[in-house]
């Protein structure tokens, strides 16, 4: 379990480098833009392959329509300010 969940952690997070003090340390935190790419690609197969086994499965628009509007926050803390 614990290298499902480091692979997990290594494919959403970023590195990010803290200085607590005076000593520097790596983090990983989570990536809102990754982990809204990867949720938008499960979204998107549930519905031909649950259709394909026999059970379509109809994901309403309004749940696109939230994941695109994270998306959008993302890029938004993503940009520098700078």
């Amino acid at each position: 379990m614990d290298k499902i969940k480091g692979f997990i952690i290594k494919l959403l997070a970023k590195p990010v480098t803290s200085t607590v003090a005076g000593k520097v340390e790596t983090l990983s935190i989570p990536s809102k833009t990754k982990l809204t790419a990867v949720i938008g690609v499960i979204l998107a197969a549930i519905g031909p392959i649950s259709a394909a086994w026999g059970h379509p499965i109809v994901i309403p628009e309004w749940v696109y329509q939230i994941l695109a509007a994270i998306g959008l926050w993302s890029l938004r803390d993503g940009i520098s300010t700078k």
